[in-house]
């Protein structure tokens, strides 16, 4: 899919004596701080070309199906539930974008990306934001029933889980308040963590401990996800040894992934993989910048993700317009 802004084409310019189109800037990702570098790039007059892999707007927020409650002015009982708001928005001001167009690889040196069309795509510079991933468990069973009793959502899928013995890998806040909204539907959950203690705040610690029906598992591992057609349970491996517990759906909460594969080895990245930034979204490589989860470990959110987005923006525009040193500190 591809919308276009007819009234402002690429600019041209010549690479080998060959004609090339040439971006201001392109952002990679279409998920809240890739639509907001976009929404701010092309606010500041720069040709601006948005790409997703995917085939709709909205990034990490199409998988999000809990409450979004913290994002000024657009609440929503469903996180997906604001994804189309953000493609609206693009539409409104006729940004270039083009949907379902993964990119296959990128050069940070020449600023020069490959999406499987015949010519390269050329930018000025480029804006990462590829978010990240759930963390997929890593046991053997785990891919083989994955979608089959085992999964990373049980807000989308809590109606299948009412009234049936659950367990959640993980100890953050993510799968401590997974775990208490399965409390409310399921007889037991069994909570699994591979610490002595939890990392999640301590208000959702202090509601796990008065849940009755809530049993953890501290110090132990999930060695084995056991089932043929769906899950049926997991091999534990903890502190009195390895057991086996009885489950009917497993739940998966242990984190996330930076998605920055596609400059691996070419820009400086935490032990994590996660793309390193200085205050103003600058990489380690001039001309180009990230935003949103593939460069945030720790402040993952909506409103964290598109204040970046905007940062980046108004620092390739001072960049490409000449006025850099004006942010330097």
């Amino acid at each position: 899919m591809e919308q276009t802004d007819k009234g402002s084409p690429p600019r041209e310019g010549k690479a080998g004596g060959c004609e090339k189109a040439m971006w201001d800037t392109i952002v990679i990702g279409a998920g809240p701080g890739g639509v907001s570098a976009a929404i701010w790039s092309h606010r500041l007059g720069l040709h601006t070309l948005l790409l997703d892999a995917r085939d709709r707007v909205g990034g990490q927020l199409l998988d999000l199906h809990g409450q979004v409650v913290d994002y000024p002015g657009l609440m929503a009982e469903k996180g997906y539930e604001l994804a189309p708001k953000f493609a609206a928005h693009l539409a409104a001001l006729a940004i270039p974008l083009r949907l379902g167009t993964p990119v296959q690889s990128l050069n940070v040196q020449s600023l020069t990306l490959h999406t499987g069309d015949p010519e390269p795509l050329h930018a000025r510079a480029l804006i990462l934001a590829t978010g990240a991933r759930r963390r997929r468990l890593e046991a053997p069973g785990a891919d083989r029933l994955w979608g089959h009793g085992l999964s990373d959502s049980p807000t989308r899928d809590l109606t299948r889980a009412e009234g049936k013995v659950v367990g959640v890998v993980g100890g953050g806040d993510a799968a401590l308040e997974n775990a208490l909204i399965l409390a409310r539907v399921c007889p037991e959950v069994h909570l699994i963590h591979r610490r002595a203690r939890f990392r999640a705040r301590e208000g959702f610690q202090d509601q796990i401990k008065q849940r009755h029906n809530v049993t953890l598992h501290m110090r132990t591992v999930v060695t084995e996800v056991i089932g043929d057609q769906t899950v049926r349970g997991v091999r534990l491996l903890g502190p009195n040894g390895s057991y086996t517990l009885a489950l009917e759906m497993l739940f998966v909460k242990i984190g996330v992934v930076p998605c920055s594969e596609l400059v691996k080895g070419q820009m400086k990245l935490t032990p994590d993989g996660y793309v390193i930034v200085d205050t103003t979204q600058k990489t380690s490589e001039p001309g180009v910048y990230a935003v949103g989860d593939v460069c945030n470990p720790i402040y993952s959110s909506i409103a964290h993700a598109v204040g970046q987005g905007m940062v980046a923006a108004k620092t390739v525009e001072m960049a490409l317009s000449g006025r850099d040193a004006e942010v330097q500190r």
